[in-house]
Order: structure tokens, then sequence, then C-alpha cells
């Protein structure tokens, strides 16, 4: 009787015997009758694919044959397979360009049946070496989109796809590889690229891919059916009834399933819905594919909002340039509109990064107003939090050692001017009284602006000691260097008639007040006011406004 494998046997023993064209075309013929209708095991797939990847005595013009007609299996493919298939191409002008050519289109028609896609991405650099190779570039190309995450993404990847694209601009399969990279490293392709035509990538055999699923299920029903039928004797001595076992999950084998790309309408999407696979590229979903979107939406499923927000999260993560992540947060409002969800690493995203942008887009904006706030009993135990209060009542059990240690540490760290404006943003923005020890360390610092927040902070402190200290500095400002300084520059700007005369400071440009000016305005029939009167008042003006110790400085610098 003649069976697949004894056909297979004998195949692949004249591969290396060689083999007359008659007994030849008898194996062919015997094994287009079975396959199709039974499929392949692992083991016969195994022996198939080692005899068309390795130098053989079996014309190429079969090998292709069998390549096309006789590698269907009926169980999921495992990754030896895959690693046989890959590992034939490169240098070796023993196995046909041609072969490798349509090894690697057999790899997209069966992507969807392996036991683990990933192992793809595993030899993803020996793919993308097979790019310079034009008789094969468009299927490593598909292999290679299918199996792109943000990780395989590098300069000399992006360098090298460009200068291949530049040589060959009329290749949408390059091209559409090329906008992937640009959207999940957009600061390494910043130039803008055309569109790709939606069929680029369109699954090469569907008819292929739907006799595989029907050969994979009858495989499993079969599995099942033997399961059930050796279990059958004990069920009916022990009169109990003995469910049929599902192996579905057991073979990794899925009910037939069709990509998105292959709906052409309402009525197909309606019909298909419960088959419909998600594609391994989710970041569609953000770029306006709108069946996708009714997918997530009207046949949700936990993992493919996993997989948005995985690729969402590192896309937001990686990209740098501010067009790039508006364009991003855009895709991200039209899935919101489209399916009433937003992930959550675009509103993790948002609520971190916001404080940084100059201005909020509607983007923005929709993403934020999707964010739920936490209950009022919630915020207001948050609120209540004090972190002082807790690091102070560890302290307060310290040793002496400990202590004077960490005395030592806070006196070193207090004279750096960030830690100063952090502990006194703190206390600006928590309102919280602050530490007389600490208040008095603050005091003593050389910096302006530390000593006129910490007066700020601390002119209302239950503690005498520190209300003590400030109101001597506070005295002891119109004698210190640096006030005296700011005092001079203020005159000299007012005196210039630079200076606004309010509490802001600000800056205009007036004329400057000189003894030609006031003539000028007295000949005008103006006030009749001296230069040194003028003076005077303005430095009056200042010190009844609130500024201290311009009297002395004007003194110093004889204007008065």
């Amino acid at each position: 009787m003649v069976t697949i494998e004894g056909c297979i046997e004998r195949l692949c023993k004249g591969g290396e015997e060689g083999l007359e064209k008659q007994e030849l075309d008898d194996l062919l013929f015997d094994l287009n009758e079975r396959v199709p209708v039974y499929g392949l095991n692992k083991g016969q797939l195994d022996q198939l694919l080692g005899l068309v990847t390795r130098p053989s005595k079996v014309p190429a013009a079969v090998c292709g044959r069998i390549i096309r007609d006789l590698l269907l299996p009926n169980e999921p493919i495992g990754d030896d397979s895959v690693i046989r298939v890959v590992s034939c191409l490169g240098q070796d002008n023993r196995i046909p360009m041609q072969s490798k050519s349509k090894l690697l289109r057999w790899l997209v028609v069966v992507f969807d049946f392996l036991e683990d896609p990933k192992v793809v991405a595993k030899l993803y650099g020996v793919l993308f070496g097979n790019l310079k190779y034009e008789s094969s570039r468009m299927w490593t190309c598909h292999l290679l989109f299918l199996s792109t995450t943000p990780t395989l993404v590098r300069p000399w990847r992006v360098a090298y796809l460009k200068e291949l694209y530049e040589k060959n601009r009329e290749s949408q399969h390059l091209l559409a590889l090329l906008r992937l990279y640009k959207d999940y490293a957009p600061e390494l392709v910043p130039e803008s690229l055309p569109p790709v035509r939606g069929t680029t990538f369109r699954h090469p055999d569907t008819g292929k891919m739907k006799l595989i699923s029907r050969l994979q299920n009858k495989r499993e029903e079969e599995v099942s059916s033997s399961s059930y039928y050796k279990m059958s004797s004990l069920a009916k001595r022990q009169k109990i009834a003995i469910p049929q076992i599902q192996t579905r999950a057991l073979l990794r084998i899925g009910p037939p399933s069709f990509g998105i790309e292959d709906v052409q309408n309402l009525q197909d999407f309606a019909e298909n819905i419960h088959m419909l696979r998600l594609p391994l590229q989710m970041g569609s979903a953000l770029g306006g594919n709108e069946m996708l979107a009714k997918l997530l939406r009207y046949y949700p499923s936990t993992e493919g909002w996993e997989r948005v927000d995985t690729f969402l999260r590192h896309a937001l993560q990686d990209t740098k340039s501010k067009s790039s992540l508006n364009s991003l947060l855009d895709g991200v409002a039209w899935l919101g509109h489209q399916t009433g969800t937003i992930p959550q690493s675009a509103k993790d995203f948002v609520i971190k990064e916001m404080n940084n942008w100059d201005t909020l887009a509607d983007s923005t904006l929709y993403i934020l107003s999707t964010i739920t706030p936490p209950p009022v009993d919630k915020l207001k135990s948050l609120l209540e939090k004090d972190p002082i209060r807790v690091i102070n009542s560890l302290l307060s059990n310290a040793t002496p050692e400990v202590a004077s240690l960490l005395d030592s540490y806070a006196v070193k760290h207090l004279q750096d001017v960030k830690v100063q404006d952090a502990i006194l943003r703190y206390h600006e923005i928590s309102k919280t009284e602050m530490l007389p020890s600490l208040a008095l360390k603050l005091l003593q610092s050389t910096l302006p602006m530390t000593i006129s927040r910490t007066c700020g902070l601390a002119a209302s402190s239950n503690s005498p000691e520190v209300v003590e200290r400030v109101r001597k500095v506070i005295e002891s400002l119109p004698s210190s260097g640096w006030f005296y300084s700011a005092n001079v520059d203020t005159i000299k700007e007012a005196q210039r008639g630079r200076f606004s005369i309010n509490r802001q400071a600000q800056h205009e440009d007036n004329e400057p007040v000189t003894p030609e000016s006031l003539k000028r305005v007295k000949n005008a029939g103006g006030v009749d006011l001296s230069f040194d009167l003028y003076r005077q008042k303005l430095i009056n003006h200042l010190q009844d406004e609130g500024y201290l110790g311009l009297q002395q400085a004007a003194k110093s610098l004889g204007m008065v």
C-alpha cells in the first residue's frame, strides 16, 4: 500500500542516490494525491524540508514543485523547521536562488501556523542580511515586517535600508519596511516618505492558508476522537459520561482565521468577525486602520488591547521629536473616538510629561478628559500624608551617633543650590512649617535667593529662635554686600529711566531722564524740576514702594 511516509522516504533516498524520471514522477503523483487530503506531520515536513534545503540529485524544478504543492503541515510548525529554511540562505550557491525565494514565500504563507512566531525575530539578523538578494527581497521584507519590534530597529539597519531604498525606489516592500522603521524610530528616519499601497504585504495565498487550516482542524478532531475511544470502555464500566477531550489548546491549532487586510467591506467584516485575527503590528490601530478599530470595539479581546498598550508604551518612550509625538497622540485620540477606550500607557505618559510642554494639543486635552480622578476620600488621604512627618518620627529615635552622621551629611548637602531649591519648593507647595534647625541652616546661606525665600517661610515660625534670626537678617540687609550692589543697580536703572516704578521691576523703553531732557520739559511749559531734585524724589518713591537701603546706597554714590 502506498503511504505518504513511504513516498517521502523513497524520495529522500533518491536525493542521495538519484532516481529515474518515471519513478520520480510516480512518487510526486502519489504525494500530490494524498498530501492535500491528509497533510504532513512534523517528521514528514522536516524530511521534505531537508530534501529541498540541502544539495541533492533531485532536479531544481522538482524541488520547486515540492515547495509549492507538498509542504502542507497538519500540525503547528516547529522551530527546527523554520531554522532549517532560514539556514539555507546566504552564499551557498548549491541551493538555487529560485528555491530560496520559494521557501521564504512558504514561510510567509504558513507564518500563522508557527508554534512560536518569535523564532523568526530570533533569526532577524540572518533575514536582514538576505535583503541584498533582489530575487527574494519581497519575501524577506515581508518576514522582516511581520517580526520587527522596536528593539530590532538599529541605526545601522536603518542606514542600510535607506541606502537600499535609494537604489530601488520603485520597491514598495522596501518602502513599507522603512516606514515601519520610521514609526518605531522617527529620529532615525526624519525625512518624509511616500505612502505605501495597502496590498504590499497582503497574504500571498489565502487558498493555501484555508487548506492548511482545514488539515490542522481535521488532525485535531482525529486526536480528540482517538482519545475519546480509548476511554470509552472504562467509561461504560463506570457508567459515567466522559466528555470529549478538547486538545485545541494543547496543539495550539486555532479556528480558520482571516487577516484584517482580507476584509473588503462591512458585510465581510460582520460575517467573519469571529474569525478575524489581529495583525502582528498592532501599531496600525493608531494609523487610521478603521477595520482594526472596529474589531477592537465590537469584538474586543484582552490580548488585542494589551498588544496596543505595549506597542504604545515603547513608542512613546522611543519617540524624540515633538512632531512625531503629536502625530502619535493624534492616533491615540483617533482610536479613542473610534473605540471609546484610551490605552493606559497614553494616560500615564500625558500625566507625566504635560508639565514639560508649553501648549497642549487637542489630542492631549481629549486624552486628559478620559482620565477618571481618584475618589474624594482617597484624594484627601493622599493630601494628608506628610512625608516629613514620617522622616521626623524615624529621626527622633535615632542614636546620637546616627544623628551626628546625619547632621554632617545635612551640612554637606545643604551647600548644593539644587538641594536648597528642592527643600524650599517643597515647603512653599505643601505649606509645611520648616524645622527650626533647617531654617537656621538655610538662613546662614550666602545666596540671596535662599535667604529671601527662607525669610518668607520662616517669618511666621512658632520658634522664637527662628523669628529672632529672621529679624536680624532683615536688619542686616542694607549693610550686606550683595544687597548694596542690588540697590546700586536699581538706582542706576531708575536714573536712566529704564525702570518701571512698580513691584514687578519691568523694563520699559522710555527716553532716559537727563538734565537736558528736564530743561526741554520746562521750556515746553512743564514742571520746573532740577536733576538732583528728580533723583531725590525718585529714591523717596522707591523707598515708599518697599525697596530697602536705597538712601544709604544713594549717599555712597553722591546722589543725595
